[in-house]
């Protein structure tokens, strides 16, 4: 099996900075086996042609196509893998017509609901389009169609349910067949709704001005975040809870992580070399399954605000303080992990209830003085100095105080204003007036598969090797995958490996279905002598992409 990953020149500033953020300590160290990581980011902004620096929210769709609202320039759409190919400082993006799809240009909040609608929310009303024709005519709704104000900072609607809740500036909308507004009187903390989430138990939780506020079937609750303090007044900025299209991913895992089980324990049992080993092996991953399940089970929860970052405890029976500080941006991915952004530019994940930061300021003005300095050190630059921006060319042509004035500019009062994590494993992140980021592009893993059909090979009688294939019969059917230098080289190398594969099968794990992911798993679990099968585990949920082959097996 291969997992992708991106590689990049200008990748070891972030090593550091990402291995922790994503988890990536327990990568292979192997190079024959797998490859280990290198991090990488990807920069947009106005610099590079970008049409704004002032973004104000990022989502991805199901396919990692990336959404982002600005304050200044509308909606902009890059597609899945933009910056990817053999060139990596490809950029690419659509520009949605502002005329046509918005009502006005200034973007707060956006939603992808089930029926692939982009809802929008703008500081003049709330627009919607097919995500699928983002240049048709899309629906606006303002205040005079009973949307309770125009400005609409946050969106959100249950898995369930085609009811849309806004969040405006004067109080909290329900938008079913027609609108019904909730406001102070009505038992919200405050009129100011800046952020919005849904729980597993369907249960609303707004964010306002003054406070957390949750809405079940018995009504709006005021909920105290510092028990020792419950009348501590503080401005909710973002809230993260576990996203719900992943449950059907979580399954998966738990079909991956049984089936390895059952695989390791089949190699104690009968033809494994080691039995002890292999029998201590099954237990490490038995725990880490056991372990990773119950972080599920407990539906991360990360509330960002100006009093500091918050999570729900363990117990489920409140919050706890993670960290002193304004925080302003949250996400959870799909292994439970939550993460947060503070005032100070610093970004980082909650490990053991504490707050692990990085700063972002130092990697964003080192990145794009690295920048600057290779395109200085161009030997055609004075023929090349006319295709960059009228901002680049500035850098470019400036001294170096003055580069490092610009650099302090764009970070001095900036702020992560959204974050996000797509289905290709990879941290976007808004920052108002700095631009976009992404982090973590995909992995290269030369692992477990394709050493599970060599060892098939070695240490199975004759007789069940004879007259077989090296690859595994799977009924799920091909898919579209990325092409790009990684992916080329991922597949020639299994190719080469197992020339007498019959074929290949690349996609995202997630795309398997459910028999053909017991099939592989226990496979992996049954003849593979390799660790990557528990570091394939670890990272699956942020890099999706796998290369298997097929056969008879």
């Amino acid at each position: 099996m291969v997992i992708f990953f991106e590689k990049r020149i200008r990748t070891l500033l972030l090593t550091g900075f990402l291995c922790a953020i994503v988890n990536s300590q327990f990568f292979c160290q192997s190079v024959n086996a797998c490859s280990p990581s290198v991090m990488d980011d990807k920069y947009y902004g106005k610099i590079s042609g970008f049409p704004s620096d002032e973004i104000t929210t990022v989502i991805s769709d199901e396919k990692g196509n990336i959404y982002v609202g600005t304050e200044d320039a509308g909606l902009i759409v890059i597609p899945a893998m933009s910056g990817t190919s053999e060139d990596h400082n490809v950029h690419k993006w659509t520009q949605v017509d502002i005329a046509k799809n918005l009502s006005v240009n200034a973007i707060h909040s956006l939603w992808i609901d089930k029926f692939k609608t982009l809802w929008i929310g703008t500081a003049g009303g709330l627009n919607h389009i097919s995500i699928d024709s983002l240049f048709s005519v899309g629906e606006k709704f303002f205040a005079s169609d009973g949307l309770k104000d125009n400005i609409c900072l946050a969106l959100v609607q249950k898995p369930d349910s085609s009811t849309m809740w806004i969040g405006t500036s004067r109080g909290l909308v329900e938008k079913g067949m027609g609108f019904k507004s909730y406001t102070l009187s009505d038992g919200l903390a405050s009129d100011y709704i800046q952020s919005l989430g849904v729980d597993g138990q369907s249960n609303l939780w707004i964010g306002t001005s003054n406070g957390l506020v949750q809405l079940s079937q018995s009504g709006f609750e005021n909920i105290a975040l510092d028990k020792d303090n419950p009348q501590l007044s503080c401005w909710v900025n973002d809230i993260a809870l576990y996203p719900f299209d992943s449950e059907v991913f979580i399954n998966k895992l738990k079909i991956t992580f049984n089936q390895m089980c059952d695989g390791i324990k089949d190699r104690c049992k009968q033809l494994a070399p080691d039995p002890e080993k292999n029998e201590e092996f099954y237990n490490v991953i038995k725990l880490f399954r056991d372990d990773f399940f119950d972080t599920c089970h407990n539906m991360p929860f990360v509330i960002a605000t100006s009093n500091g970052l918050y999570a729900e405890n363990n117990s489920r029976n409140g919050f706890f303080k993670a960290k002193d500080g304004w925080f302003t941006a949250a996400a959870v991915n799909l292994n439970g992990n939550g993460y947060a952004a503070s005032k100070e530019l610093n970004i980082g994940s909650l490990k053991n209830n504490t707050f692990e930061g990085y700063n972002l300021k130092n990697i964003i003005q080192n990145n794009l003085m690295k920048i600057v300095e290779e395109i200085k050190a161009n030997q055609d630059l004075n023929q090349i100095i006319g295709s960059f921006t009228p901002e680049m060319q500035k850098l470019i042509l400036g001294d170096k105080e003055e580069i490092e004035l610009f650099m302090e500019k764009i970070t001095l009062k900036n702020t992560v204003s959204s974050m996000c994590f797509s289905p290709l494993g990879q941290l976007w992140v808004a920052i108002k007036g700095g631009g976009l980021f992404r982090f973590r592009p995909i992995f290269v893993n030369h692992d477990s598969a394709v050493h599970a059909v060599m060892n098939y090979k070695q240490f199975s009688p004759a007789t069940l090797t004879e007259n077989l294939k090296p690859g595994l019969k799977l009924e799920t059917p091909k898919v579209v995958y990325p092409d790009n230098p990684e992916i080329r080289t991922a597949i020639k190398y299994v190719a080469t490996s197992l020339p007498e594969a019959t074929d290949l099968w690349i996609g995202k794990w997630s795309e398997l279905s459910d028999k053909d992911c017991e099939k592989v798993a226990r496979f992996l679990g049954q003849w593979s002598f390799e660790s990557c099968i528990f570091k394939l585990t670890k990272v699956l949920p942020e890099n999706p992409y796998v290369v298997i082959p097929l056969g008879d097996y």
